[in-house]
């Protein structure tokens, strides 16, 4: 059995065969429950050929197919620009995720981001009152800075910014896990992380949220609720063809813009973008 820990909560693996962990996942499982809420248990088989057929497709893209059969969901992964199947999954009703994976897809049973990929995390963080979202994460001072933008746009170029002028820890350059707790809402680390290659497992209360823009000047403007809850959204891990996915999703951005300040930060690359956003948030 194995113990993937995200968000303070457990994903339960349980497998037909041994895996290897891999190096750069090994700081997110642990040895045991530990009395954390268990979000969601799945059991996985190495097959040397997957039989799946589709019947009512939900969505499809070049990655992955989703398909509703006896009333459980179904998600078929392929490899990257073909029609071959890697590995498919469903939900039973159990309630056990059930994933079957191609044997010559993973070959080294390795727990790798490519394995990571079959779990739906975004489905099981939505249960949770969490969610990802594509931004660059940083603590500073205890607390959690997120650079939030498309890709290409320079978050990971303000996370290092940070680093370098304020002495910031980077925790990742690419995507975060925001969990409402209480009245306060959390950051947390995840394996994903682009080419930043940071993703440190560690957690601290979001004290912002900067959804940047490059621009040859420096300026910051508080979003109304109604603008941070639509770029936050289209900034978020959702399943968007599935309704109730989607209303949950703007629950919780809701429930997010009402306790942490989001903010449109147009920007460039100087020490000065540093300081106002430290003025924002500190001084």
């Amino acid at each position: 059995m194995y113990y993937l820990r995200l968000a303070d909560s457990i994903l339960e693996i349980e497998t037909s065969e041994q895996f290897e962990i891999a190096e750069n996942m090994k700081h997110f499982f642990v040895e045991q429950a530990d009395g954390c809420t268990v979000a969601a248990r799945y059991k996985v088989y190495i097959d040397k050929e997957l039989q799946v057929i589709p019947e009512k497709v939900k969505y499809y893209s070049q990655n992955l197919l989703v398909f509703e059969k006896d009333f459980c969901e179904y998600r078929i992964h392929f490899f990257p620009g073909t029609n071959i199947p890697t590995a498919y999954s469903c939900e039973t009703s159990s309630g056990i995720i059930e994933i079957h994976m191609l044997e010559q897809a993973f070959p080294k049973h390795e727990m790798n981001l490519m394995f990571l990929e079959t779990l739906a995390l975004e489905k099981i963080f939505l249960m949770q009152d969490s969610l990802v979202l594509h931004s660059s994460y940083v603590i500073y001072k205890d607390k959690a800075i997120l650079f939030s933008a498309p890709s290409g746009t320079g978050k990971s170029t303000q996370a290092d910014l940070w680093k370098r002028y304020k002495g910031a820890e980077i925790i990742n350059g690419d995507r975060s896990i925001l969990k409402l707790t209480g009245n306060t809402v959390q950051s947390h680390g995840i394996p994903f992380c682009g080419s930043s290659k940071i993703n440190l497992n560690k957690s601290a209360p979001l004290a912002g949220i900067f959804l940047i823009e490059q621009a040859p000047e420096n300026t910051i403007e508080k979003c109304s609720p109604a603008q941070a809850i639509r770029k936050i959204y289209s900034e978020c891990s959702i399943n968007h063809w599935n309704p109730n996915s989607i209303e949950t999703a703007f629950q919780i951005i809701e429930k997010i813009v009402n306790r942490v300040p989001v903010y449109q930060f147009k920007c460039n690359i100087s020490e000065e973008a540093v300081n106002l956003v430290h003025r924002e948030l500190f001084e």
